[in-house]
């Protein structure tokens, strides 16, 4: 087996990359993010749908909330055994944490009397997603600590598969 360690960090560099690079990210500034152009009428949007509203062809693409679209499919593939399912119920719950937050939409600091206050909240979500990213890496780790050769290796296929799919062009 090799060492996963490597592998994790590559992952959560990547993860890191593009949350930072993503539109979600830039909302509020010029030139970046929002919710595209304002409706018909020209009056600006009072608010933003929620993340899993939003084309994947505007959202950046993550692997970690790729990887939790396609649980239910990797459980069958893996083969998940009675005494693995504790370790992989941990691990759906760490991913569906980590999808729940999703930067918020800049349509929550649009109009705040205080903006230092505006940024000091984004910088809070920030370290909240981040924790949220540590958590879910650490439950994949110990989910793959649990697996037999057989199961790692179609994990990591799997894992390798997104993150290529999900790597910037």
């Amino acid at each position: 087996m090799s060492d996963p360690l490597p592998f994790r960090l590559r992952l959560l560099a990547f993860v890191l990359a593009a949350a930072a690079a993503s539109p979600a990210g830039a909302q509020g500034f010029p030139g970046g993010g929002g919710n595209g152009p304002p409706p018909a009428g020209g009056m600006p949007r009072r608010g933003a749908p929620p993340a899993a509203a939003i084309p994947r062809e505007s959202a950046a693409p993550d692997p970690l909330v790729r990887l939790f679209e396609q649980l239910r499919e990797l459980r069958s593939d893996l083969l998940i055994r009675e005494d693995q399912a504790d370790t992989w119920t941990a691990l759906r719950d760490a991913l569906r944490a980590y999808v729940d937050t999703a930067p918020a939409s800049a349509a929550a600091g649009v109009g705040r009397a205080d903006p230092r206050r505006s940024l000091r909240d984004r910088a809070t979500q920030a370290r909240e997603r981040a924790d949220a990213l540590e958590h879910a890496v650490d439950r994949l780790d110990a989910l793959a600590a649990l697996l037999d050769a057989d199961q790692r290796r179609r994990l990591d296929a799997r894992l390798d598969a997104i993150v290529q799919a999900t790597a910037p062009r």
